[in-house]
């Protein structure tokens, strides 16, 4: 959480110093739009937690012992002892 919330602020923080540059860019949004910089952050937050949270999840379901004494690879799922 804090490795999101510190590219978050670093993100933010650059946004803000290249607005300037991308004004061209930018049609129909003001320079330093709120709605922009308040809504893109929420976004990428989501994004992040459920990138984190859905393997989590699945490797949750998995029995420890199980997993060791069968040698399942969880990344393949092939069943083949892992190197």
């Amino acid at each position: 959480m804090r490795t999101i919330v510190a590219g978050l602020a670093i993100g933010i923080a650059a946004s803000f110093l290249l607005a300037g540059y991308l004004k061209s860019m930018l049609y129909g949004i003001t320079l330093y739009d709120p709605l922009s910089f308040s809504a893109v952050p929420v976004l990428l937050m989501i994004a992040a937690l459920l990138a984190a949270y859905l393997p989590a999840r699945r490797a949750a379901r998995l029995d420890p012992v199980d997993a060791l004494q069968s040698g399942v690879s969880v990344r393949s799922g092939s069943g083949s002892p892992s190197a």
